[in-house]
């Protein structure tokens, strides 16, 4: 789904995912691993499954902000408009938190992104 492009300007861009079933995780950050159907191709990612609180006042006073997942593909810049992505949940990384600005919340999804790296790579040296 488009998305309002936050993520790309900082640096970090995101699929926003559209469910296809009800999804019952917690609200937070995750390693996970996604596969783009059309391209038979697994990436590393990161995922946050939320209502992105950092951004509420945004929307004026509106009520919570509806659910969304975003992924982010690591090291990747491809265009994922109208595609296919499935998305496998690792490990939970954090919960979902608001930040105070644009900065500490780049500055974190940064801290989130190696962090998957990390447990990405050790789980598949386990296997």
């Amino acid at each position: 789904m488009k998305g309002e492009g936050r993520g790309r300007k900082i640096g970090y861009a995101t699929a926003n995912l559209k469910l296809e079933s009800k999804l019952v995780l917690p609200y937070g950050v995750y390693a996970t691993e996604a596969y783009l159907l059309d391209a038979q191709k697994t990436f590393d990612s990161v995922t946050n499954v939320g209502v992105r609180p950092t951004f509420a006042e945004i929307h004026h006073g509106l009520g919570e902000l509806p659910a969304l997942i975003e992924t982010h593909l690591l090291g990747q810049n491809i265009d994922l408009y109208g595609r296919t992505l499935l998305v496998r949940f690792i490990d939970r990384i954090r919960d979902e938190k608001k930040f105070a600005g644009m900065d500490s919340l780049r500055s974190q999804i940064g801290d989130d992104v190696r962090t998957a790296a990390e447990i990405l790579k050790r789980v598949r040296g386990a296997s």
